[in-house]
């Protein structure tokens, strides 16, 4: 009887691993951190870390979030900048989305509006993207305003 509990206890103490299946969409490298320059950083950079969800082989969804300090001429720039956006393709990706530019010295913020494209290897290494952000400024000058 002692020896069948042994071995039982044997058994579920150092059971092997099993997997019915391997899913590619797990292989992804998902965490990013990265240098933006211009673009959602609003005014020159913004360090951003990113982190990438798959919802299926060719559609992925990202959020991040940034940060910029920035001292200049006896002011200072303190911001933050979380984001979401949707990408598609497998290594090639469209990337399209939206975020949140907030000043905390001046209690202002901006929405970037993203289309680009981004580049990452599903492996991790070298990743790149390039696009186009126009800013949406809820209060310029007393109005709204779409800046490209």
């Amino acid at each position: 009887m002692i020896q069948r509990l042994v071995i039982i206890v044997l058994l579920m103490v150092f059971q092997p691993k099993i997997y019915a299946q391997e899913n590619d969409a797990n292989l992804i490298s998902r965490n990013t951190v990265y240098v933006e320059i211009l673009g959602s950083a609003g005014v020159l950079y913004n360090i951003t870390y990113d982190r990438l969800f798959s919802i299926d082989e060719k559609n992925k969804i990202s959020t991040g979030i940034g940060f910029q300090y920035l001292p200049m001429y006896g002011y200072e720039i303190v911001s933050f900048s979380p984001r979401i956006n949707y990408l598609r393709g497998k290594k090639h990706y469209f990337e399209t989305g939206l975020g949140l530019i907030y000043d905390a010295q001046e209690n202002e913020y901006l929405i970037p509006i993203r289309f680009g494209y981004r580049f990452q290897k599903p492996d991790g290494g070298f990743f790149a993207k390039v696009g186009f952000t126009p800013l949406y400024f809820p209060d310029f000058w007393g109005s709204p305003a779409l800046i490209p």
